[in-house]
């Protein structure tokens, strides 16, 4: 039997559905004034990187997969068995997290006019250069949804002709097949296409899924710098299959109660990038990119709906004196529109950022860092049952940091980064009574930390403390005029935390990494202060071994700790929490010059744990989307 509340669940899923937007293979710029102005600038800050060595080794085949296993700074939280419809969880954020952390692509920022949360499983692993996640607010240099920190992503640049392919079969009838090939060519031409296959029944009934994925770069450098363009479409159905009672959960967790609801999604992605060397110390960088979604499907009631957006990004980055200087401009032009029986409802919104930030060497060891940014939303919404709505919102954020390289390994840091997130187009559509439109959420983050690191050897520490005013989440309490909840700005909340990390090589053959979070999110005036922060567990923790027996066979083991929390909703912190769990996984490798084949066992002990479990004002008792159990995958990655 259905469980009753899954329709409250899914309306609130309806609108926090992934967008499937295509991935940047842009390359990094390789002139001398990108490479000046950001030479330190992240470094020594809160931050792990990981290499291109040390992905291609990875025995995964996507993005989610990979951060998932290789750290606990960013969680991944899940809520329908679908590995890309993931949110990233930076630095204390549940349910919201996806419009609080921001993700990079060759400084592309995948946002979206509403809760879609970007797809970036569509990024190809055998074309990232290397990953930095910077934890902690960079609301003055990178502005909207920079709350918790961003995960930068940099792609290849061709220099030869190349060949990826990644074929993989699995568990739950899974079969994924990509291939990426580049080529440079005379007077400065290079080219890259992606193509990508993949299905699986996933881990419980009814909850199928196909996906198709298609790419295409050319890039020409000439003599003052390059242009890239970039065009991508990309396709993806899935079936939901419901939320369970705890009973269900323990007697049966991959069962279905819902048979009739799906989603099915098209994206498609346009993309100039243009660096142009002004002088030899200064650079013009300018990003231009256009993306349009189209949904439809069933999740209790048919609908429609498009997400587009226009985005415009020109920045000069390079010397003044001794000084190193990034400042630009944002322009961001969106519309969103969800259609049903019940509802025809649009948003316009029109985003203008002005923003800067300065580095200043005061020494050969101390860099002052001073950054702002000014913006403005203005959104027209359109309800289908009253008068549209006009909303302006504006916000001024300020950065100041302190970093003390005290040796070539060792830094410490002092900061401060305003941050703000504005209000999502969905969000604007789904209010309180008399409530015309939501104001900005805003806050400051305070961090301070060292950071040790050489070449075999690296660890780091950050402590911090994130308060936030006008907080954006779903507040699932049904009223007469929202009978599904509705979105709201919270009291303040606070948010502290201590991170620490480190890895180590010890001996020829073994490496190991281990990492430890915690944080304090809760409430800090209103109906609920002292409250916790639903969905957000106290603790995180990850470690790893890397073993090579021999020149050609090694094992990779990881563990992930997930600590308990109460469950999505529960603000009133009432009833048992959502128990802590472990995951283990590992992999055993065969590599040759061209090739890897991998066959790894994730959940290893088959943990009983739900992905996402939500929380029931009406009945008190919690909602289970259960994850996957043991499962396996051979896994074959060709590098040509």
């Amino acid at each position: 039997m259905p469980y009753k509340n899954n329709k409250i669940i899914y309306f609130f899923l309806l609108f926090s559905l992934p967008v499937f937007a295509a991935p940047s293979i842009i390359p990094d710029a390789k002139l001398k004034a990108n490479k000046t102005a950001q030479q330190k600038s992240s470094a020594p800050l809160a931050s792990t990187t990981f290499s291109e060595a040390h992905i291609s080794k990875s025995p995964v085949i996507n993005l989610s997969h990979f951060l998932q296993q290789e750290q606990s700074t960013v969680r991944l939280t899940n809520n329908s068995g679908d590995a890309s419809q993931t949110a990233l969880s930076l630095r204390g954020f549940g349910d919201n997290a996806a419009a609080n952390s921001l993700i990079l692509i060759d400084g592309f920022p995948l946002t979206n006019p509403s809760l879609l949360a970007p797809n970036f499983n569509s990024i190809p692993l055998s074309d990232i250069a290397h990953i930095e996640i910077q934890q902690g607010s960079q609301g003055s240099l990178w502005g909207d949804q920079a709350v918790g920190g961003v995960v930068n992503i940099i792609t290849k640049h061709p220099r030869k002709f190349f060949t990826h392919a990644i074929l993989s079969v699995g568990s739950y009838n899974t079969y994924y097949d990509n291939i990426l090939i580049g080529n440079k060519g005379t007077q400065g031409w290079s080219y890259k296409v992606f193509a990508l296959l993949g299905k699986t029944d996933n881990y419980r009934d009814h909850n199928k899924q196909n996906s198709n994925n298609a790419a295409m770069q050319i890039a020409k450098q000439y003599a003052r710098g390059q242009v890239s363009f970039n065009l991508q479409s990309y396709g993806d159905m899935l079936y939901f299959p419901g939320g369970l009672s705890l009973e269900q959960f323990d007697q049966e967790p991959q069962q279905a109660t819902e048979f009739h609801n799906y989603s099915r999604y098209r994206t498609t992605l346009f993309q100039i990038l243009n660096q142009h060397a002004l002088t030899g110390t200064w650079l013009l960088e300018t990003h231009l990119s256009y993306q349009k979604t189209n949904g439809n499907g069933f999740v209790f009631l048919h609908f429609e709906r498009e997400d587009s957006q226009l985005y415009f990004n020109p920045r000069l980055i390079g010397r003044w004196r001794k000084n190193k200087l990034i400042a630009g401009y944002v322009g961001q032009l969106s519309y969103y529109q969800m259609n049903n029986s019940k509802m025809d409802n649009r948003i316009y919104a029109n985003q203008q950022h002005l923003y800067a930030q300065l580095t200043i060497p005061i020494t050969s060891q101390l860099d002052f860092i001073l950054g702002a940014r000014k913006a403005w939303q203005i959104n027209r919404i359109e309800s289908g049952i009253s008068e549209s709505v006009h909303a302006l919102n504006q916000v001024f954020v300020t950065e100041q940091s302190i970093i003390f390289h005290a040796t070539p390994a060792l830094s410490l840091f002092l900061r401060r980064d305003a941050n703000f997130s504005f209000p999502k187009a969905n969000e604007e559509t789904w209010l309180p009574a008399n409530t015309s439109s939501l104001q900005v959420q805003t806050g400051t983050s305070y961090e301070t930390g060292i950071k040790w690191e050489r070449k075999e050897q690296q660890a780091q520490l950050s402590i911090y403390r994130l308060p936030l005013h006008d907080e954006i989440a779903f507040n699932s309490m049904q009223t007469a005029n929202q009978p599904f909840g509705a979105f709201t700005n919270l009291d303040d909340t606070l948010r502290y935390g201590i991170s620490l990390s480190g890895r180590t090589r010890l001996t020829s053959k073994a490496s190991v990494t281990a990492q430890i979070n915690y944080v304090h999110a809760r409430f800090a005036s209103g109906n609920f202060s002292g409250n916790l922060i639903p969905a957000v567990p106290a603790i995180t923790a990850n470690a790893g071994i890397d073993y090579n027996w021999n020149e050609n066979w090694g094992t990779q083991y990881n563990a992930l700790y997930t600590g308990s929390m109460y469950s999505s909703q529960n603000v009133a912190n009432v009833g048992r929490k959502v128990a802590a769990y472990w995951l283990n996984n590992i992999a055993l490798q065969y590599s040759r010059k061209y090739f890897i084949i991998s066959a790894e066992i994730n959940n290893l002990f088959n943990t009983n744990y739900a992905s996402a479990v939500f929380y029931s004002a009406l009945t008190g008792q919690n909602i289970y989307y259960p994850a996957a159990g043991r499962n396996f995958s051979l896994t074959a990655k060709i590098n040509l």
